[in-house]
Formats: C-alpha cells, structure tokens, sequence
C-alpha cells in the first residue's frame, strides 16, 4: 500500500522533492555566510518551504528566505 501512495504522489506533486531539485546549492549559502553543518540544515529547511509552496522556488527567492532566517539556523533554532 505504501509503494502506491508513493506512485501516486509522484504523479500528482511535480515540484521538487530532493535538494538538488533547488534553485540554490551549498556554494549560494557559503555566499551568505552558512559554514559547516549549517549549510545541509538550511538547504533542508528550503526544500520544506519549497515543497509547501513550489513557486518560491527562484535563486532570489530562496536567498532572501535563507538570509533572514540565518541567526536562527546557526543557533539551532
């Protein structure tokens, strides 16, 4: 039953499902400043956000959203 609700997500959703489906990658966080785990943790939490709403998915979109949420990642939060 599982592997047919995985089919048939994948026919109905067609935005990205995987990080590298991002409009951004680790060398665009480095740019603003995300070092280390960092950079995996913020690539994640934009590949929620864009999963929830798939047009946001644009490289100045995505830089915007990762620049104001950067205090946040690096304390942990």
């Amino acid at each position: 039953n599982l592997e047919n609700v995985k089919e048939t997500y994948k026919k109905v959703y067609k935005g990205p499902t995987k990080l590298s489906d991002l409009s951004v990658n680790g060398r665009d966080m480095i740019e603003l400043g995300y070092k280390g785990e960092n950079i995996k943790k913020i690539l994640k939490y934009l590949l929620k956000q864009v999963i929830g709403e798939p047009k946001i998915n644009e490289r100045q979109k995505l830089m915007s959203i990762a620049d104001k949420v950067h205090d946040d990642i690096s304390r942990g939060e």
